[in-house]
């Protein structure tokens, strides 16, 4: 399904990148078509991909529409966590999070 999606519009990006031409911006789309392009890309062409999103709110909701889309884990890098006041304790999960994430790329094991 996900491979006749944007296949008219999506061709002149789809070549640019197939041709090692990146990054490319795509700009324009409303949040569902954000993900069936990224989905559409990423299986035409293969590769690794990687979307930059506005927030962490948008970021979740593109991972959990490419893995449904691909049927395949999505690795989510989120923002970091400042903490502007004296804490006596913090959680780590969020550093742990994007330390697996950043390993995960480094590795190439990351779609």
């Amino acid at each position: 399904m996900v491979e006749n999606l944007w296949s008219v519009e999506s061709a002149p990006a789809l070549r640019a990148l197939d041709a090692g031409q990146s990054p490319v911006l795509v700009s324009g789309l409303g949040a569902a078509a954000r993900a069936h392009f990224a989905a559409s890309a990423r299986r035409a062409l293969g590769a690794p991909l990687v979307v930059v999103c506005a927030d962490d709110t948008a970021a979740e909701t593109m991972r959990r529409d490419l893995e449904t889309l691909l049927g395949e884990p999505a690795l989510l890098l989120r923002s970091r966590d400042f903490n502007f006041y004296a804490a006596e304790s913090a959680s780590r999960g969020g550093e742990q999070s994007r330390l697996a994430a950043l390993d995960a790329l480094a590795r190439d094991a990351a779609p």
